[in-house]
């Protein structure tokens, strides 16, 4: 009998630790495909489905804690194993003169487009990070305030993660994209200027690199054609191409 009260407190506890998580996870899940009406009003019926069935809301909360986990493992992986290494080794490859002869200065050249990028490269790589160690712990500090209101107001807890849920989901989508792809213009056409004004070099682009870009685009938003922003980043990027005469083989 002296540890009912702490049985009572552990399983208030616990439950409103999976809550927690359960909602976080969710979060993280409908920030990644951008649904925000359908993370609110499913996260609605989950948090009344899970006081009508507990047990069914374990089998859920360990579902959605891996989800969790595979989102974050997949979004740090593609992010810090794909891209920066592939942008950098293709930056490296666009701004590498391919069309050199036997009599152009090949070390002088390779050097020189090595270090143009090397700038640039830790210009972009410091700013990423600085970025998101702000956003870290300005999440941090959501986790918190939200870790220690849901013990006290669960009902506040609803509404509020909810609201911040809806919005930051999709601010945070559309924020992100189109960062990401303003960044890797600029990288592209500012190498491509470097390389070109600088060491008067011509500049050649296999399939590849332009294959490459497509898809680096593409791999952070699915409807990347249906967004004004992206139409004028393309198509400043083709009329660069149109205008300084860059080569296809």
């Amino acid at each position: 009998m002296a540890t009912a009260p702490v049985l009572s407190l552990f399983s208030f506890l616990f439950h409103r630790f999976l809550l927690l998580i359960f909602s976080l996870s969710f979060f993280f899940f409908s920030s990644y495909f951008s649904l925000s009406f359908f993370s609110l009003s499913f996260f609605l019926f989950l948090f009344l489905f899970f006081f009508l069935f507990r047990f069914l809301f374990l089998f859920l909360f360990f579902f959605s804690f891996f989800l969790f986990l595979s989102f974050l493992l997949s979004f740090l992986s593609a992010f810090f194993l794909l891209s920066f290494p592939l942008s950098f080794l293709l930056s490296f490859l666009l701004s590498f003169p391919l069309s050199f002869s036997f009599f152009s200065p090949f070390f002088s050249s390779f050097f020189s487009s090595f270090f143009s990028y090397f700038l640039s490269f830790f210009f972009f790589f410091f700013f990423f990070l600085f970025f998101f160690l702000f956003l870290f712990f300005l999440f941090l500090f959501f986790f918190l305030f939200f870790f220690l209101f849901s013990f006290f107001f669960p009902f506040f807890f609803l509404f509020f993660f909810s609201f911040f849920s809806s919005f930051f989901s999709s601010f945070f989508s559309s924020f992100f994209s189109s960062l990401f792809h303003l960044c890797n213009f600029l990288k592209f056409y500012l190498l491509y200027l470097s390389s070109l004004n600088q060491f008067g070099l011509n500049l050649y682009i296999c399939p590849f690199a332009f294959i490459y870009l497509n898809f680096y685009l593409s791999i952070y938003e699915i409807r990347i054609w249906f967004k004004p922003i992206n139409f004028l980043f393309l198509s400043l990027f083709f009329l660069s191409i149109y205008n300084n005469n860059l080569k296809f083989f």
